[in-house]
C-alpha cells in the first residue's frame, strides 16, 4: 500500500499535468480563432455591391446574400462544365440560392450539355432548400415530363410529391 504522502504527490503530478496540457491546447484554440476571425473579416464581400468580378454581372445583381469570396476562388466564368457542376453540389445544402444561381448560369452557358439533366435535377433540390416548394413540384412535373426514365426520378418524386402527368405513355410501354 502507498503511503498517503505519495499519494497526494502523485495526483498532484497528475493534475498539474492535465492543467499544462489544458492550457496549451486552450492557446492553440485562440490561436486558430483569431486567425479564422482574421481570414473571415478579409475575405467577406457583400455580392449586393457589385463588388466580386469572379461572378457574372446580372448573379451579381441578384444576390442580396453575403457570402465569403473563398467560395470564388476561381472565376466562376473561367470554370470548366464539371468543376461548375461540382460547385453546384457542395453549395446545395450550404447555400443552396448560390447553387440555384450557379445552375441557372450553367443552364445559360452550356445550353446544349449532357449534364442538363442532373443540373435540372439540381436546381429542383435547391428550391426545395429555399423552402420554394410549389415552384420545385411544378418544375419536377416538367422534369418527369421531359425526362421520363431519369435516375433522378425516384428522388425528386420522393423530395416533392409530384408525379409523372398523365397524358402519352411512356416510351417502350404498351
Amino acid at each position: 500500500m502507498m503511503k498517503p504522502a505519495r499519494k497526494t504527490i502523485l495526483i498532484a503530478a497528475a493534475l498539474v499535468i492535465l492543467l499544462i496540457a489544458g492550457s496549451l491546447l486552450l492557446k492553440r484554440h485562440r490561436n486558430d480563432i483569431s486567425r479564422s476571425r482574421k481570414a473571415r473579416i478579409s475575405d467577406s464581400n457583400d455580392l449586393s455591391t457589385g463588388q466580386n468580378p469572379s461572378l457574372p454581372a446580372d448573379m451579381m445583381r441578384r444576390s442580396r446574400i453575403r457570402i465569403r469570396k473563398s467560395i470564388f476562388s476561381q472565376p466562376v466564368a473561367s470554370l470548366d462544365e464539371n468543376a461548375l457542376m461540382r460547385r453546384i453540389r457542395d453549395n446545395l445544402t450550404r447555400n443552396p440560392e448560390l447553387s440555384l444561381q450557379l445552375a441557372e448560369y450553367h443552364s445559360r452557358r452550356f445550353t446544349d450539355s449532357a449534364r442538363s439533366e442532373e443540373r435540372d435535377a439540381l436546381i429542383i433540390d435547391a428550391m426545395v432548400n429555399l423552402e420554394r416548394i410549389g415552384e420545385a413540384r411544378s418544375a419536377t412535373e416538367d422534369f418527369l415530363a421531359k425526362y421520363p426514365n431519369s435516375p433522378f426520378e425516384s428522388h425528386l418524386v420522393t423530395l416533392t410529391g409530384a408525379h409523372r402527368r398523365p397524358g402519352k405513355p411512356e416510351v417502350g410501354s404498351k
